[in-house]
């Protein structure tokens, strides 16, 4: 059963890329069909774990540690971005720059 859906999941991806590829949908949006591609994978090694032959305490293991390591690179990732919004916050409102004075 496991085989049957990594084929069925990868078959999925070749055939979502064929489409990208061969049609106008999500053309210049790089960041669309990324997230696409990657909820499909995650999706499919969803449905790999759950179809796994082990005990349900493992698959909520192996769930609970992919869900920590998912929370982890979000975290993260988003400091960049959160401290780029901050920073713009705080020009604004200390507003240190003024019009027409040199």
């Amino acid at each position: 059963m496991t085989i049957v859906i990594v084929i069925l999941t990868s078959l999925v991806i070749l055939l979502l890329q064929y489409l990208f590829k061969k049609s106008l949908i999500f053309k210049g949006d790089t960041f669309i069909r990324n997230l696409v591609f990657t909820l499909i994978t995650f999706l499919g090694m969803m449905l790999v774990i759950f179809s796994l032959p082990i005990s349900s305490d493992s698959k909520q293991i192996i769930v609970s540690a992919i869900g920590i390591i998912v929370g982890a690179t979000v975290a993260l990732s988003s400091t960049t971005f959160v401290s780029n919004g901050m920073s713009g916050i705080m020009v604004r409102l200390i507003k240190p720059f003024y019009v027409g004075i040199t």
